[in-house]
């Protein structure tokens, strides 16, 4: 049973790209992968960091596989990339190894889609 887990990675981008995508997606559910999804909720936002509420939830599942909270951590100055952690748990008592896993694939979906919002950003 994980009883905690923390993750953390660098962004595919910077911290204003972050947190301009959770604003954007603030209350959505993603899709993860077939058939489970991520929840988001609303991104509280300070100088030098963003926090938004997480879930990754499976359809066919009563309680949440993870839930917790995703903090995106301005790394340095300016346009550098943004350090994303997740801290949180998981409700539905799934192993520990594939917590984790989840959590990591959790952080790694966000990355990679706020690095797609800042190449809509410019296109746009």
């Amino acid at each position: 049973m994980t009883l905690g887990i923390r993750i953390e990675t660098e962004a595919g981008t910077d911290l204003a790209h972050v947190q301009g995508w959770f604003s954007a997606h603030r209350g959505q559910k993603i899709t993860f992968d077939r058939e489970r999804r991520i929840e988001l909720g609303a991104p509280i936002s300070g100088a030098r960091a963003v926090l938004v509420a997480v879930t990754l939830e499976n359809s066919d599942a009563s309680a949440p596989e993870l839930g917790g909270v995703v903090r995106a951590l301005a790394a340095g100055r300016g346009e550098e990339p943004a350090l994303l952690v997740f801290e949180g748990r998981s409700p539905a008592h799934i192993p520990d190894e594939d917590a984790r896993a989840a959590a990591a694939g959790v952080l790694e979906l966000i990355s990679n889609l706020a690095a797609g919002h800042e190449l809509m950003a410019e296109v746009a």
